[in-house]
């Protein structure tokens, strides 16, 4: 219900401002509901955040294998070729 209640003031001080008709204290709310969207939103967003920055580090970790083991191959082959 709150959530309901704060969008509908949300829209009705939206209104407000396009109309031009926003008291300094009208302004002041609607930049706390901003706020409190904004603080709801990155925490929302917070576990997705985490598992960009774990999978980017496990990328990292895989590509660093990658690299070695591609390596390690391309010593075999040129051992290989000398026999």
């Amino acid at each position: 219900m709150k959530d309901t209640n704060r969008q509908d003031r949300l829209e009705q001080l939206r209104l407000r401002e396009a109309a031009g008709t926003l008291t300094k204290e009208e302004q002041v709310e609607l930049l706390s509901i901003f706020t409190e969207l904004d603080v709801e939103e990155a925490e929302a967003l917070k576990p997705a955040k985490e598992m960009s920055q774990k999978l980017q580090e496990e990328k990292a970790t895989l590509t660093k294998t990658v690299s070695q083991l591609q390596d390690i191959v391309a010593e075999h082959k040129q051992l290989l070729s000398k026999l």
